[in-house]
């Protein structure tokens, strides 16, 4: 007696559970393209002038 009256419950509780409606189909995510990053210029220093050293001497 106990068991004809818990299945209908369980049977109606499980039945909740199940979706029968259609949905569309899921669209693509949209693509995000990120710019490649921009070329990055190096910084050269220029060469130190040549180390010389002029002696001027006078009378």
């Amino acid at each position: 007696m106990r068991i004809s009256f818990l299945l209908p419950l369980v049977f109606l509780g499980f039945a909740g559970c199940v979706d029968v409606h259609e949905h569309p189909s899921p669209r693509p995510a949209a693509t995000v393209v990120t710019p490649a990053p921009a070329p990055t210029t190096t910084y050269v220093a220029p060469a130190p002038p040549p180390s010389s050293t002029t002696v001027v001497r006078t009378p």
